[in-house]
Parts: structure tokens; sequence; C-alpha cells
């Protein structure tokens, strides 16, 4: 497929892609030279393969997973050429720029909470991190189905997070007794718990979980079990997911069925995909500055 670029997702993956690694010292494999960053983007298609039957020039689209090996085509560009797999039909009402936030962070909430785990109805959940641009989605995927939504952020963002996004319980995450006050919240543990930054909060994720809770993580250089017997002994389930996988690994879902889904619930009052600031395509470069250096809440985007 053809596909006319009009935005394009910002997200951490492309400023590791960029430098080569992940935090100050993890190597990540390079990819071959040019190579085009982006992985999240809307647009319109233009044209389309003989063997494609589900999307017709013209039609409004959105995807992600152009960061992965399988393709030198990023979405920082005016045109891509990409599978079918990769895309879903973007809701007439939903902006362009709004597409291109909610691929690669939708598709890892989705994933996290529901395929590794399994969230359901009026069980609790931990996110941290719920002002990030995957933080925000999995607050109101939780929150669609009625769970119980609990989060780390700063405590100036809480408003919002409760407002907007779900969030039952925000937790200042500079709190010097953090743990304290989510076991206080929720006595019998939560059920899920979605860490970005396994290398700080597992030993919290474990002393927080339920017995037979799933603590998920999708960040994050390290991240030991520290205490083994404690997770043994409540039958844990620890998950390290990256969402690249989904787009590489042929035994897993298809991306393009997480995404229709995340489009119907676009369509609705139940997701958004909160813009802080918008870029043009010649300024990518502060883009990256403020996602490396500044705070925001939601995701950033280029508009092409």
């Amino acid at each position: 497929m053809l596909i006319e670029v009009r935005a394009a997702g910002v997200n951490p993956t492309d400023t590791y892609y960029r430098e080569g690694k992940v935090g100050d010292d993890t190597p990540l494999n390079q990819p071959t030279l040019p190579f085009t960053l982006g992985s999240d983007f809307a647009g319109i298609v233009r044209e389309v393969g003989d063997h494609v039957t589900r999307f017709n020039p013209g039609d409004r689209v959105f995807g992600t997973g152009l960061h992965t090996g399988r393709t030198q085509q990023g979405a920082y560009a005016e045109y891509i050429a990409i599978p079918p797999s990769f895309v879903a039909h973007l809701p007439a009402a939903i902006e362009f720029r709004e597409g291109a936030a909610i691929g690669l962070a939708g598709v890892t909430a989705w994933r996290a909470l529901f395929d590794y785990g399994t969230l359901k109805p009026g069980a609790a959940c931990l996110i941290h991190g719920g002002s990030g641009g995957v933080g925000h989605v999995a607050l109101q995927l939780a929150d669609s189905i009625n769970a119980t939504t609990l989060t780390t952020a700063r405590s100036d963002d809480a408003q919002l997070l409760e407002q907007e996004f779900g969030a039952d319980r925000v937790f200042d995450y500079h709190s010097d007794n953090l743990l304290a006050e989510v076991t206080a919240a929720v006595p019998d543990g939560v059920n899920v718990v979605l860490d970005h930054m396994s290398d700080e909060y597992l030993g919290l994720d474990i002393e927080a979980a339920r017995f037979g809770g799933h603590i998920v993580t999708i960040g994050g250089a390290d991240g030991h079990i520290s205490d083994g017997f404690r997770a043994r002994a409540n039958e844990l389930t620890v998950h390290f997911m990256t969402a690249a996988n989904l787009v590489e690994r042929p035994e897993l879902p298809d991306v393009s069925a997480v995404l229709r889904q995340l489009a119907g619930l676009l369509s609705k009052p139940d997701l958004t995909a909160h813009v802080a600031h918008t870029y043009p395509l010649e300024e990518i470069q502060d883009a990256h500055r403020t996602m490396e250096e500044d705070h925001f809440v939601g995701k950033l985007v280029i508009t092409i």
C-alpha cells in the first residue's frame, strides 16, 4: 500500500534508534542505513497492490510498526509503502494527528493489559507513568472495561489523569511511601501491573500484586526479581514484552487486528490520544529534544 502521510507520531523508540542505544549504555542493533525514523502514521491511501482487499485509494488510515526490521521506510516521510497488516481504517471523526498518536502506544497498552495481563472488568490495575504515551492510553483502556485504575505520575498531572483519562487514584511517584499508599488503596493487592521502568519499580510491583497477579513490563534497562520467594509464594506471573514483536513475529496476532479494536474505541468517548504538541516535518529535531528533555502529557506528533 502506498500511503500519503499526513501526520507521524513521535515515540521514545525513535530516539533510541537515532542514538543506537537505550538509556546510557544499553546498545541497540542499528538498522541498515539509510533508515527513516518513525513508527506511527496517519494519512490517505493513494495506491494498493493487487492482493490488497480491505483498502482502497482515498481511504483514511492509521497504523504503526515502521520502526521494526520488516521495513526500511519510517513514518517521518511524505509517503510510505507498507503491508496492509500494519494498517487500519481511521474513523471519519478522528483527526490525522490523533490517529498518528495512538498506534504504538495503543497496541502496547492493549497487549500488556489484555493479552498478557488478562485484565477483567472489576479488577484492579496499577499503571506506572499514567501521563505518558502508553500510560494515558492504558488508563483509558482499563477504565473502558470498568477496572479500578491506579497510576503513578507527577502530582501536577493528577487532576487531568482523573478527569480526562479515568484514573481512580493517582500517586505521586516521588513519594517515599509509594508502596504503603498503593497497598492502603487496594489492601488485597492489584490484579495487573503495567510497568515502564522495571529497573526501578519491579520490587514494588511484586509487593503490590495480589495472589495470582500479573506484572507486565514494557521498559527499563534491567528489572531483576529481587524477591523471588514472595513472587513464588503469590504465584505471580512476570511478563517482559516489546511492541516490536507484534509486527516482527508471525506467531503473534496481526497488529491491524488490535488497531481495528482501537479504532472502534476512538469512535466512542472511550478513548482519545492526547496530543501535547505538534511540529512540522522540518522541526523533527525540536520534537526529539522535547521527547528527551521536557515533561508533557500524552504524545508528540509531526504534521506533514
